[in-house]
C-alpha cells in the first residue's frame, strides 16, 4: 500500500477554522482568541480562550499495523480557558461550557476527513475543571476554569513497514 503523509500545515489550519467557527448559546463567536499553542501563562482577559496543539502520536484504535503500513493516530489537545472574575458567573458558564463542548465535537465530527488524508477521528471524553495558574488569595480558589479534550486523527495508511 502507498504511504499517506499527513499535511500538518493543512491540519492546523483546519483546526483553527473549525475552532473559530464555534459559537456560544446566543450564536456569537465562542472565543476571544484561538491560538495554536500550549497555554504557558494565565490568559490576559476573562475569555474564553481556546488553545490547540500537537500532543504526539499513538497507535490507531483501528489496529497497529498491516502487512504494508503502520496505522497511527496524530493526537491534538484542545483546551478552553475562562478566567474566574466573579463567582456569580459560574452558573452562566455551565451553559456556555456545555454548549462550547458540544459545538467543538459537532464541528470536528462533521469534518472527519481533515485535509482529505485523515481516515477518521475520535474525540476523548471532556475533562471539565480548574487550571491552577494561581490561587485567588482572597478566596483561596483557583483562578481559571477549563475544558480539555483530545482529538485523535487516524491515518490508516501511515508509514510503510518495508520499502
Amino acid at each position: 500500500m502507498a504511504e499517506v503523509v499527513l499535511d500538518f500545515h493543512a491540519i492546523m489550519d483546519a483546526f483553527e477554522e473549525e475552532l473559530r467557527a464555534v459559537t456560544k448559546s446566543d450564536g456569537s463567536p465562542a472565543f476571544v482568541d484561538v491560538l495554536a499553542a500550549e497555554p504557558y501563562a494565565a490568559p490576559p482577559h476573562p475569555g474564553p480562550h481556546c488553545y490547540y496543539w500537537y500532543l504526539g502520536r499513538t497507535d490507531s484504535i483501528q489496529g497497529g499495523q498491516t502487512l504494508g503500513n503502520v496505522m497511527y493516530a496524530a493526537v491534538f489537545q484542545v483546551t478552553v480557558i475562562w478566567s474566574l472574575q466573579d463567582a456569580a458567573v459560574l452558573e452562566e458558564w455551565n451553559v456556555e461550557i456545555a454548549t462550547i463542548d458540544t459545538d467543538i465535537r459537532r464541528r470536528f465530527r462533521g469534518n472527519s476527513t481533515i485535509n482529505s488524508a485523515v481516515n477518521d477521528l475520535t474525540i476523548t471524553d471532556t475533562d471539565v475543571g480548574y487550571i491552577r495558574f494561581g490561587i485567588n488569595p482572597r478566596t483561596g480558589i483557583p483562578t481559571h476554569r477549563a475544558i480539555e479534550l483530545q482529538i485523535h486523527l487516524h491515518n490508516l495508511e501511515g508509514e510503510p513497514i518495508s520499502a
